[in-house]
């Protein structure tokens, strides 16, 4: 099929591909809006060390993923947290800055930043009274607060746009052989 054969396709049947696109989109956006609101609340921590002169890389990054293991442990380990939790429950690492980031999806805003804050409580007790008993005398590491959850005022999710763009997309792309397909069909007949 020559270009200016797929361009006279195109011209007769842009319908098509219009058509599948727009109802793509909107399936996409009905769906999104009948999915639940999510928000996210994050607890910022940061990762101090007794030690003058320390590689993020070398010293504290391996401890870091002992500290995004315990936090993803409390959940299975802790019957007192929701059910759940653990799927919810997302750290993230900045061992170059010294930075834990937690963050909880929650339907409710308020239940989420509470969790964000209490699984910080829980790591800095956990560092302090367990993790440092197995360390050397000279290397205890101290996990603070940076900057605590706050209750966020807008959901994370469903993303309405994002997931209306990314149906238009899908719609296009299936729209374009549906397209082909159709005139190929009406060229036989």
């Amino acid at each position: 099929m020559s270009f200016l054969e797929v361009l006279g396709l195109l011209r007769r049947r842009w319908w098509v591909i219009a058509l599948v696109t727009i109802v793509a989109a909107l399936t996409a956006l009905g769906y999104s809006l009948v999915q639940p609101r999510i928000y996210r609340a994050a607890t910022e921590m940061v990762v101090l060390s007794a030690r003058d002169n320390w590689d993020p890389k070398l010293y504290l990054e391996p401890r870091m993923q002992v500290f995004r293991a315990a936090l993803l442990s409390f959940p299975k380990t802790d019957p007192s947290l929701p059910a759940g939790l653990a799927d919810r429950l997302h750290v993230g690492l900045v061992p170059e800055e010294a930075r834990i980031v937690i963050q909880v999806d929650d339907l409710d805003p308020q239940r989420a930043a509470r969790l964000a804050n209490d699984l910080a409580g829980r790591l800095e007790t956990w560092v302090d009274e367990e993790f440092n008993a197995t360390q050397a005398a000279e290397d205890p590491l101290t996990v603070r607060t940076l900057v605590p959850a706050e209750v966020p005022g807008t959901p994370y999710g469903p993303r309405y746009q994002l997931n209306t763009v990314a149906g238009a997309i899908l719609g296009a792309l299936v729209g374009l052989p549906v397209a082909f397909l159709w005139d190929a069909l009406r060229r036989e007949n």
